[in-house]
């Protein structure tokens, strides 16, 4: 009987901490992604995107389609990440540069990237803390397919920085 008074004081005091937001939530909202990309029913995506990519926040078209993933980190994985990475694949050297160009006027420091034909993050760093945007594309890879494009995700990033100062 104990037991079970213990266990009903604990669902009601730790119950709604479990249905608690995400502390990230206050950061980006469905509105402010809708606000800045002019797209309707913008939603939050409970677990993964398809393929697995995680991420703090992640939202979803209309139809449910992946719209953009962020990220939060510490400003010392915003440095590296600047720096190309070297791997061996099969024996054959691989380098992968995320750093495509310095964005301005968004957060301390920005850049998007990867350095390939067409960008599709952004990094920012807002003092000791920074945040990536990765957005996805509609079939191919072309700036056409961007489902947010560069400037979008500035005015996301704009949006985010400026919450988090």
């Amino acid at each position: 009987m104990l037991r079970r008074a213990l266990m009903m004081a604990m669902l009601v005091w730790l119950g709604p901490m479990a249905w608690a937001q995400s502390p990230n939530e206050q950061w980006l909202t469905p509105a402010d992604v809708e606000k800045a990309t002019h797209l309707g029913g913008v939603q939050r995506m409970p677990g993964p995107v398809p393929g697995g990519r995680p991420g703090d926040l992640r939202f979803a078209q209309a139809d449910g389609a992946a719209l953009l993933v962020v990220n939060f980190f510490e400003a010392a994985a915003f440095e590296q990440a600047k720096k190309p990475i070297v791997s061996m694949v099969g024996g054959e050297k691989i380098t992968t540069d995320l750093f495509h160009a310095a964005v301005t006027g968004v957060g301390d420091d920005a850049f998007d990237g990867p350095n390939e034909d067409v960008p599709y993050l952004l990094d920012v760093r807002v003092g000791s803390r920074a945040f990536s945007l990765v957005t996805f594309f509609h079939g191919s890879r072309s700036a056409q397919n961007l489902r947010v494009t560069p400037i979008q995700l500035r005015d996301i990033g704009k949006i985010l920085a400026a919450r988090m100062r």
